[in-house]
């Protein structure tokens, strides 16, 4: 309601044909050179878009989160696109920025399954994610963040690997993998588990956090 007084949703047709989608993952730091080169749009994903601007990297600030907290992410952004199901403190935030908004339908699990619908409605003819791996090793993140809640821990096995995920992250692989080997126009330079799930979809859930299994349990 919020966004609608405010004359949102409103876009306008992509410009480009291709758009990168770029989310936090540890990945992104072997993309650096080709980010910076890259020949479309950007949509960096929360806490992606400072990642990006440190290194020289023309993004969009990019995400559906309707927590407040997302706000303190969208630091200097000079463009946005936003899902109208964002918090109201972040349209304030960005009331200077060039913002875009649309309505959110059927999403999946993250700001990243969210990018392939909105992304095809404005036109882009093709879509690659880059640091959407799914799967943790190491840090979770490519640059400094608040750590996520990682006592929801999965470890599975996919295309003969092994990888540590989250619930919410696995649920983002199976989306993404799935769109990328039907439909030619996305494309992923992530690795990981969306990797290994595109190539062989099958994941198994070998061993879980005491959290999941307690979880289960109270159903």
């Amino acid at each position: 309601d919020y966004a609608r007084r405010l004359g949102f949703p409103k876009w306008s047709p992509a410009a480009s044909q291709r758009l990168a989608v770029v989310g936090g993952g540890p990945s992104i730091a072997n993309h650096i050179e080709e980010l910076a080169a890259w020949d479309g749009d950007i949509w960096a994903i929360n806490g992606a878009y400072g990642w990006c601007v440190k290194h020289g990297i023309d993004a969009v600030f990019f995400t559906i989160d309707p927590l407040p907290a997302t706000t303190l992410l969208a630091v200097d952004v000079e463009r946005a696109v936003l899902a109208t199901s964002c918090d109201p403190s972040l349209f304030d935030a960005l009331r200077g920025a060039d913002v875009e908004a649309f309505k959110l339908g059927p999403a999946g699990a993250t700001t990243a399954t969210a990018a392939p619908a909105f992304a095809v409605e404005k036109g882009y003819r093709s879509v690659t994610f880059f640091g959407c791996e799914s799967s943790y090793e190491g840090d979770t993140h490519a640059y400094s963040h608040d750590r996520r809640d990682l006592k929801s821990l999965l470890r599975v096995r996919c295309n003969d690997q092994e990888f540590l995920t989250t619930p919410d992250m696995m649920m983002q692989a199976e989306f993404l993998g799935e769109l990328i080997r039907e439909a030619p126009c996305f494309q992923e330079r992530s690795g990981g588990l969306l990797e290994a799930f595109t190539k062989g979809p099958e994941i198994d859930v070998i061993a879980a956090t005491q959290r999941i299994h307690d979880a289960l349990g109270a159903v």
